[in-house]
């Protein structure tokens, strides 16, 4: 089952208050008074006096029956009626005067008098011994001859006052003076009769701190106190606004922490930016500015002095082919960047040109493979036999070739296989035809010039401004080597050693030496005319500057000899496995 709960604002439960008015034995003297009441109401009854004929002459006992519903006089209620009694007695020699102030009796002045004779009744409530500081009785004298007995009310009621608002220069009031009552407070209109908030003035720049008599503070529920016209001055307080203060680089990110002060309406401040290491303030400079009505927020951006620029060098499959390079580069400066010579590629564009660095960049080279040409030449040694035509093929750079030489009946070319990888110059190939031989034919073929090699550039050093770790290798093969070739019948056992420079300390040397290769333990074993009959031994040169870098692709010592110069090669034949 679902339980509800419902709120409801419920009417106070009234109740009657019924005043009896009675002689000392009971008898009603007059119809009881009634009216309605609720808990919490105050209550103010004068009792009737003054009466004629039979009851002429009698005085309450109680002249003002007031007070608050409470809950004693509820405990007492019968059937929700709440009854006060009030009792006569016969007073038809006295004259009696009653000062009532608030509701309340404050005072009473009883005179005998002889019934039947002229008795003057002379008072003037005006003189200080009746007055009371912000009240004016009513009636304020009273001058009558009685000849038998009469009760007289003085009711002291509170003076009313003027109050003018003064908010001062600037503001604005939606009110600018009230009537307010002695005694009341400061919140009851007295000319409307009703509670009245006071007025709040607005003023730009400043909170209103209250309504002041002097340096006494007048809220709603001050008492008034005045015995005559006043003035309610407003008090001001400079508004404080925050002013924020914020240091950012340029992707927006804290450069330094924000700072925050608070400032008074109509105040100077500066605004100073800070000073950071490596960056240069964007055109802002410091400020001296007047604080008005709303906080206020700053921010200066700070730019770096410099910038990296990160050079890669890619090939068109996106694959690197060179270590990317840094350079710093000033703030807003205009960059030029060359393409670097990459062999055997060529790349999409020459340079790239940024008009003003402003942020990290990267710029990519993108390289695509040059195509070259090989050319082989068929040629007879004799001079009459009729030749095939030159093989002629183009090949990217890098790529691999292997042409095996076209059958010319009884002729055997010098190369069954033509074959090596592309470098990044044509090449072209001659392949001699000589009549076969008869028997057991073992010849040295050496062909000595220049062939390419590549550095590798690994790590930028910018202290020494140089590249560390460089490697040097070979692009191409088959210019530089040694060839030795077994058109015999019987496997032989190969040597091979070369020389140049021999003497100078910059001379260099390679070996194919009977270590090497050797299945058969002691020799490098070429087999014969129908099997693997040929051994090629490959070197490598490099001009750089006057000098050459040599490397033989098998084995030897690596150093540097000058390109051309003299030198031997030895190629020692044996028995196979001697």
């Amino acid at each position: 089952m679902r339980i509800y709960t419902a709120w409801a604002n419920l009417p106070p439960k009234t109740y009657t208050l019924k005043v009896n008015y009675l002689t000392s034995d009971g008898a009603e003297i007059t119809t009881a008074y009634e009216q309605k009441v609720a808990f919490g109401d105050s209550y103010s009854v004068n009792s009737p006096t003054n009466f004629t004929g039979e009851y002429f002459g009698f005085v309450p006992d109680t002249l003002v029956v007031s007070g608050v519903v409470d809950e004693t006089l509820i405990a007492n209620a019968i059937e929700d009626v709440i009854t006060v009694d009030v009792y006569y007695t016969d007073m038809s020699d006295k004259v009696i005067i009653v000062f009532i102030k608030d509701g309340k009796e404050i005072n009473k002045i009883t005179q005998n008098i002889v019934e039947g004779e002229n008795t003057p009744i002379i008072y003037d409530f005006t003189t200080s011994d009746y007055a009371i500081t912000g009240y004016t009785p009513s009636p304020s004298s009273i001058n009558e001859t009685v000849t038998t007995g009469k009760v007289y009310y003085v009711q002291y009621n509170p003076n009313k006052y003027t109050v003018t608002f003064e908010p001062g220069e600037g503001a604005v009031i939606s009110e600018t003076e009230r009537t307010v009552e002695y005694n009341n407070i400061y919140n009851y209109d007295a000319a409307k009769g009703e509670r009245v908030p006071l007025p709040t003035p607005l003023k730009t720049g400043y909170v209103f701190e209250g309504w002041y008599i002097g340096d006494r503070l007048i809220t709603e529920k001050t008492v008034v106190d005045i015995t005559d016209n006043a003035t309610l001055t407003a008090k001001w307080s400079a508004r404080k606004n925050k002013v924020e203060i914020h240091h950012v680089y340029e992707n927006g990110l804290e450069a330094s922490p924000t700072e925050t002060m608070e400032v008074e309406y109509n105040t100077e401040f500066a605004v100073t930016p800070k000073v950071i290491e490596g960056y240069t303030l964007d055109p802002k400079t410091a400020q001296t500015l007047t604080m008005y009505g709303s906080n206020m927020k700053f921010t200066f951006t700070y730019y770096k002095n410099s910038y990296i620029l990160t050079v890669e060098y890619l090939d068109e499959n996106g694959d690197t082919l060179k270590a990317s390079k840094e350079i710093e580069i000033n703030r807003n400066q205009r960059h030029t960047e060359l393409a670097d010579t990459i062999t055997g590629y060529t790349p999409d564009e020459n340079s790239v040109t940024i008009e003003s660095m402003t942020k990290d960049q990267t710029v990519t080279f993108t390289y695509r493979k040059n195509s070259y040409t090989l050319t082989i030449n068929y040629v007879v040694a004799d001079g009459v036999t009729t030749m095939p035509e030159s093989f002629i093929h183009t090949y990217k750079y890098g790529d691999e070739y292997s042409v095996a030489s076209p059958e010319v009946e009884g002729l055997t070319p010098d190369r069954k296989i033509v074959s090596g990888i592309m470098g990044a110059a044509d090449v072209t190939v001659t392949v001699t035809y000589s009549v076969a031989p008869t028997g057991d034919i073992i010849s040295v073929e050496i062909q000595w010039g220049d062939l390419s090699f590549e550095a590798s550039y690994n790590n930028w050093n910018p202290d020494t401004h140089r590249y560390e770790t460089t490697t040097v290798e070979p692009v191409s093969s088959g210019q530089n080597y040694i060839k030795v070739n077994n058109n015999s019948t019987t496997s032989v056992g190969v040597n091979v050693e070369y020389t140049i420079n021999p003497g100078f300390t910059n001379c260099f040397t390679g070996t194919l030496t009977n270590s090497e290769n050797t299945p058969n333990g002691g020799h490098y074993t070429l087999g014969t005319a129908t099997t693997d009959y040929s051994k090629t031994h490959w070197v490598w040169l490099k001009e750089s500057g006057d000098q050459a870098v040599a490397k033989a692709v098998e084995n030897g010592t690596l150093t540097i000899g000058r390109q051309n110069d003299v030198g031997q090669c030895v190629v020692t034949i044996s028995q196979a496995g001697q």
